[in-house]
């Protein structure tokens, strides 16, 4: 029977190593989603939305119809609208009427907007 510092030298990286499968199990789908529409988003980066009490799949869906529209906003900038307490849901909307209909509107004069009422 081995002495019981060759276990515990064993069960650290076997405890990282399900962590990451957990991780990477949680999150593949949508990674995987965003990765097709050719987004820039990391398993860390979702992971890290999930620990800020947000749902990454809600800013990954908006990232996406962002991304389709042409319009290359981060997905720092949607937590940090949705963090401050704004309704991400009507920015994007508003980002994509105004660059259609050829407005001189970004993404921060919007959700600046939104937050003020």
């Amino acid at each position: 029977m081995p002495p019981p510092y060759v276990w515990v030298i064993l069960a650290v990286p076997a405890a990282v190593l399900l962590f990451f499968v957990v991780l990477f199990a949680m999150f593949f789908n949508l990674w995987v989603r965003a990765k097709a529409a050719g987004m820039p988003v990391s398993l860390f980066g979702l992971l890290f939305a999930r620990l800020r009490r947000l749902d990454p799949e809600y800013l990954v869906d908006c990232l996406i119809t962002l991304w389709n529209a042409g319009l290359e906003i981060s997905m720092e900038d949607l937590e940090a609208h949705v963090l401050c307490g704004g309704n991400l849901g009507s920015v994007v909307d508003a980002v994509i009427s105004g660059d259609k209909a050829g407005l001189d509107v970004d993404f921060h004069s919007l959700a600046a907007i939104d937050l003020a009422g």
